[in-house]
């Protein structure tokens, strides 16, 4: 459900996601000083639309919030950050033989909308897709959306756009039944084979801060930081 605040001159943008019971709130055309006010009325709305948990962004000022803030009745902690992070593609990418990535059909769009909120459930910041959010990505002729099979299991899924010299992965995730199980890096190898044939050199991706195993793994295959994009922080206790 998305929600449009209008309070005099500033709007506040609200995304939310009921039935998980998760919010996301944005705030734009806002000035500093108003935020606190603007935060703890569009908190409050959105607690009485369900929500038990609000995340919010700081939109480029997070430089000078400090770690915990506290909006009137509204209990906020900084919880992660976002991270843009980028890898070289090595020219030398080992193909796994047992891992092959299958295209998503336009009858398939369900199936993979369900593993992906259930992958990216338990993910800070991660935002549950619907059919409408793949909609643009299906008409472009450089975005792959695909699943992900590895033994003849269907494991996890993966999107990527690709460009001139550098692709982006928007999405790469294996179902929570078969993590810890080498399948994470089965996806990875493949995905930089596929890049390399393609003749990619760099490939980029955006991770949260708390997603330990993720940043583990990408780690491991040599990707940096390259910049932070947002803080986010959690607000509860309404």
């Amino acid at each position: 459900m998305k929600t449009s605040i209008i309070n005099t001159k500033y709007t506040c943008i609200l995304d939310e996601i009921p039935f998980s019971g998760d919010a996301f709130l944005i705030i734009e055309s806002c000035p500093l000083l108003k935020r606190p006010y603007l935060y703890e009325i569009a908190g409050y709305r959105m607690a009485h639309c369900g929500a038990s948990k609000i995340m919010f962004s700081t939109n480029g000022i997070f430089k000078y919030l400090p770690k915990s803030l506290n909006f009137g009745k509204l209990k906020t902690a900084y919880s992660h950050d976002m991270l843009l992070m980028q890898a070289q593609v090595p020219t030398d990418a080992r193909y796994e033989p047992a891992a092959i990535f299958v295209p998503v059909k336009q009858h398939e769009i369900d199936k993979y909308i369900n593993m992906h909120n259930e992958i990216f459930e338990s993910i800070d910041n991660a935002s549950f897709t619907r059919e409408s959010d793949l909609k643009d990505c299906f008409e472009k002729s450089n975005y792959e959306i695909m699943f992900f099979y590895a033994y003849e299991k269907l494991v996890g899924i993966c999107e990527i756009e690709f460009q001139s010299s550098q692709a982006i992965i928007d999405t790469i995730g294996i179902m929570p039944e078969f993590r810890g199980q080498g399948y994470g890096r089965m996806l990875l190898n493949n995905i930089f084979y596929i890049l390399s044939a393609h003749g990619i050199k760099k490939a980029l991706l955006v991770v949260s801060s708390s997603n330990k195993a993720g940043l583990s793994l990408y780690r491991s295959f040599k990707f940096k930081k390259e910049q932070t994009l947002s803080k986010w922080y959690v607000c509860k206790g309404f």
